[in-house]
């Protein structure tokens, strides 16, 4: 967790998709408009699905 903050802090980070699972820093790939589009259109199927049933939290 230090590493990241400090990666955040010397601007290493910026512009970059990343995320942090246990810890681990893994570089993600860029989002194109295909991607984004298909992930909203199964985003909304998950929450219609699973609406009461589950508390869905979508990531950005």
């Amino acid at each position: 967790m230090v590493d990241y903050h400090r990666m955040i802090a010397r601007v290493i980070l910026i512009d970059r998709r990343v995320e942090l699972p246990k810890v681990n820093i893994l570089e993600m790939s860029p989002e194109f408009p295909l991607h984004r589009g298909s992930g909203k259109g199964l985003s909304n199927f998950i929450c219609q699905r699973f609406e009461g049933k589950a508390q869905i939290r979508e990531a950005v």
